[in-house]
């Protein structure tokens, strides 16, 4: 149920608050971004067949006890719905674009020498090439 999983999301929250008062427990982490959206690894040893298209490939251990336990699945399936038709309102998504996702950019993009590495986004813009034009770039297109 909703409240089920709305309590026990709540109950692992961290204590970052917004003047509004949004307290997040969601935080940038980026697993196996090299090949996120690349066929499953070992020749599909761990492929998954996930009835809903939400997993490809079983790789971690939590992964690994989708593929065996329908039980699992389901209670992740529920949390997963939940937390984007519930919690990932429009304001808590501003919330971590503006806040969050931006004090990340501007404590790793300390310098211009920085920001000139990154070779794909300056190729697309060329003001890129320093850290506030790196910084506006990255920040526009996440202002929704």
């Amino acid at each position: 149920s909703d409240e089920k999983v709305s309590s026990s999301l709540q109950s692992r929250e961290t204590d970052s608050r917004s003047e509004r008062g949004i307290r997040s427990r969601y935080r940038i982490h980026a697993w196996d971004p090299d090949d996120a959206f690349q066929p499953c690894h070992h020749s599909g040893l761990n492929a998954l067949r996930d009835p809903h298209g939400l997993l490809i490939c079983a790789e971690g251990d939590l992964d690994k006890v989708f593929k065996r336990d329908h039980r699992t699945y389901a209670a992740y399936v529920d949390a997963l719905e939940w937390t984007l038709r519930k919690a990932l309102t429009a304001e808590v998504l501003r919330f971590v674009a503006e806040v969050e996702v931006f004090d990340a950019l501007r404590f790793a993009l300390v310098d211009d020498a920085t920001a000139a590495g990154l070779a794909e986004l300056v190729a697309a813009n060329p003001d890129a090439r320093t850290r506030r034009g790196a910084l506006a770039d990255i920040e526009g297109s996440l202002l929704f």
